[in-house]
């Protein structure tokens, strides 16, 4: 390899490295979490209050969400494949999870970090 491939090596893990961090810091202020049953809006956690588990009564059962301290996800679900508690925390605006069997659906609102999409 040449010196300027080691540069633009470089240049591109640098460059990865920021993506990496704005895309794993916390979600803006006046950030909340929305959980909906079939379409309706059932619990809405601003994500400035302490962290805590809420219950929440889906079509198969109850499903867990704990919200707040900056982030949320699901905790348990009455669901198979358990895609919904897999999906992990979610802590930027517009990042949704839902447990599809049992009709219910995580969405991270407020205002966006996000300065530029590319594409």
């Amino acid at each position: 390899m040449k010196k300027g491939d080691f540069i633009v090596l470089a240049a591109i893990l640098a460059a990865e490295a920021i993506l990496l961090f704005f895309a794993l810091r916390p979600a803006a202020g006046g950030a909340y979490a929305v959980v909906s049953v079939d379409g309706e809006t059932v619990l809405t956690v601003p994500f400035d209050a302490a962290p805590r588990v809420y219950t929440v009564q889906g079509a198969l059962g109850p499903v867990d969400i704990e919200a707040g301290g900056g982030r949320a996800r699901f905790l348990h679900a009455d669901c198979p494949d358990q895609v919904c508690v897999k999906s992990g925390w979610l802590s930027l605006p517009g990042r949704p999870a839902a447990c599809v069997p049992n009709g219910v659906l995580l969405v991270v609102e407020g205002e966006s970090q996000v300065d530029v999409v590319l594409r």
